[in-house]
């Protein structure tokens, strides 16, 4: 290892650095302190992944030329959800003003047989409206 100095002329900070080949690389020490404290990170970055625990829901809505809520009722505590068009015709998803094409008001084309995976709490609501009558959405919802 060797150390770089900043702006040597006005005698700058060292840094330290790592040589590898013709290459060098700034040290970064990792610390999770606020300001004026410090909590250097020892061993690992504490990481905390609950996973999915609240529940499952898996739903079918039918769409048609009005937007529709997808699902209708979402799962309460939802946290991600996994929306497919398993129709025949295309779904575009947005908000409660989507339209069924490309204008500025058109959703997020999902074409048959696609799918999306959408974080959404279930206080958000997705819209879904289709090119024709009968359109089938599925989501897949998770809940924390």
């Amino acid at each position: 290892m060797s150390g770089t100095v900043i702006n040597p002329g006005s005698g700058g900070a060292s840094v330290r650095t790592d040589l590898v080949g013709s290459d060098v690389y700034q040290i970064v020490k990792l610390d999770l302190g606020t300001a004026g404290a410090s909590v250097p990170v020892v061993n690992a970055i504490p990481v905390s992944s609950p996973g999915l625990a609240g529940g499952i829901l898996q739903t079918i809505t039918t769409v048609g030329a009005t937007a529709a809520t997808v699902p209708a009722a979402p799962l309460a505590g939802r946290a991600t959800m996994l929306v497919q068009n398993v129709g025949t015709s295309t779904i575009y998803l947005g908000k409660s003003t989507v339209t069924a094409d490309t204008a500025s008001t058109g959703g997020m084309q999902l074409l048959p047989g696609q799918s999306v995976p959408i974080q959404l709490a279930a206080a958000v609501l997705l819209y879904a409206i289709s090119s024709a009558v009968g359109g089938l959405v599925m989501t897949f919802e998770m809940a924390a």
